[in-house]
């Protein structure tokens, strides 16, 4: 039985509970009784029925809570949320939003974006691992980075602005070239104008990412 159905299930029930205490209560109620029978028995008994309807509705209040902070809610942010999102965090807000929500919602209009989105974000988090590879003059490290996961950023940057606005091709060419001027710094062994062409790298795949998502 899946949640939804669970859910409903209960609510149900709780509900025919509630229906068989109201009844309960109006029947006691409308039975006639002398004044000396109310005064030595009738409070009593109605104390324990408010005591049972007031539980039934704490327990009612309780579980529907329950449902719903175990319903599982949409993804979902405002604009400036998103605009306050950085990559990678940007990139898995787009995959998760891409899973739940209506294929319309995205700009990007191409088959399998969850494909190159989690290439983009592979390629996003190992940009981010050459500034201290740099620091610790691992220039080999660096350049099989260059070479391997944003070797094939080029190709999926390619892929994706194919088809797109003339716009996001413009992007999708300034992150090749800072790409590239990261390898032309690695190879002369500066380390500074690693760090410095690696966040302008970042950068510039962030604003693709937004252009063509």
């Amino acid at each position: 039985m899946g949640f939804q159905q669970l859910s409903t299930l209960l609510i149900v029930l709780l509900l025919q509970l509630g229906q068989a205490l109201s009844f309960g209560f109006m029947e006691c109620r409308s039975v006639p009784v002398s004044q000396s029978t109310v005064e030595h028995s009738s409070h009593p008994h109605d104390a324990s029925l408010f005591q049972d309807r007031r539980a039934f509705l704490q327990a009612s209040a309780t579980l529907l809570v329950a449902i719903s902070a175990g319903q599982p809610q949409p993804v979902s942010a405002s604009n400036g949320e998103m605009a306050n999102l950085e990559l990678p965090s940007y990139i898995e807000f787009l995959m998760e939003k891409n899973a739940m929500a209506d294929p319309d919602a995205f700009l990007y209009k191409r088959p399998d974006p969850k494909t190159q989105l989690t290439r983009l974000l592979d390629a996003t988090k190992r940009l981010e691992d050459i500034p201290a590879l740099a620091a610790d003059k691992k220039w080999s490290q660096v350049q099989g980075i260059l070479t391997g996961p944003l070797g094939t950023l080029a190709q999926t940057l390619n892929m994706i602005a194919k088809e797109s606005s003339p716009e996001v091709q413009v992007k999708a060419k300034k992150v090749k070239e800072t790409i590239f001027n990261i390898s032309m710094a690695a190879s002369k062994k500066s380390e500074a104008e690693v760090v410095a062409k690696t966040k302008a790298a970042k950068a510039d795949l962030e604003a693709f990412v937004r252009a063509a998502f």
